[in-house]
């Protein structure tokens, strides 16, 4: 399970008496199974196919975002992105989801800007700030350098 999924998801729902099931591969028997699909911004199957499959299977789609899917130039993935395709897809299936979640209301007014999709909901990220690693740590100054290497696993 991804950071995403485990903050945007899983830790909202874990504390609801809603059945939660976090699958890697969706299966036609998720889709009977459910009645929210839930994901971030995009996935493998098109967004054709998977408001098909909840009209055949009654449930509703809702997309998540937690981040502005057009990159500038200087954003560090531009390349992979610049062709437009990757913003297409975003954009594909925002509009195809019965609903659409974001973390701020900077991102929720993007996505009805850009008459993308008008039901829009701000649901802000439950990462506890103060506890455990998300506690700030501050480290003693020193004249010394502090290098850090960090190798490839092969």
């Amino acid at each position: 399970m991804d950071g995403c999924t485990y903050h945007r998801i899983f830790q909202q729902n874990n504390h609801t008496d809603h059945e939660v099931r976090v699958v890697n591969n969706i299966t036609e028997d998720d889709l009977v199974w459910c009645d929210v699909l839930n994901y971030s911004r995009h996935c493998l199957y098109a967004p054709e196919f998977l408001r098909e499959m909840a009209t055949k299977h009654n449930f509703k789609i809702v997309v998540d975002t937690d981040d502005v899917w057009i990159t500038p130039e200087w954003h560090p993935l531009h390349n992979i992105w610049k062709d437009g395709t990757l913003t297409k897809q975003v954009e594909n299936h925002l509009r195809n989801a019965d609903a659409v979640t974001v973390t701020h209301n900077r991102l929720r007014n993007l996505v009805i800007d850009y008459k993308i999709n008008d039901k829009v909901f701000v649901l802000p990220n439950s990462i506890p700030f103060d506890e455990g690693q998300y506690n700030e740590y501050f480290f003693p100054a020193t004249d010394k350098i502090r290098l850090l290497y960090a190798s490839s696993p092969m």
